[in-house]
């Protein structure tokens, strides 16, 4: 990221769209941690905004585990170290 007269500037953006997860919640208070994960990877409920941020996903939940897999982007490494 530039850097002019001791101001950063902000040279990139990004766009997300989410769905409200509220509307879930008594529905999932009542569904085991393995259930919600299954649920939004079956696209039964929202992924939580930021999974959408910075973009993964649920690959496989399983008894005690779950996979997740984190897409590729060359502005993610910088952003996560601050430059």
């Amino acid at each position: 990221m530039p850097i002019e007269e001791d101001q950063l500037v902000f040279d990139h953006s990004r766009t997300v769209s989410w769905t409200s997860t509220g509307p879930f919640h008594p529905q999932m208070a009542k569904m085991s941690g393995r259930e919600v994960l299954e649920a939004i990877q079956a696209g039964l409920l929202a992924p939580p905004l930021l999974a959408r941020v910075i973009g993964f996903h649920i690959v496989g939940v399983g008894d005690g585990q779950a996979e997740f897999a984190l897409e590729p982007r060359g502005d993610l490494i910088g952003a996560a170290r601050g430059s």
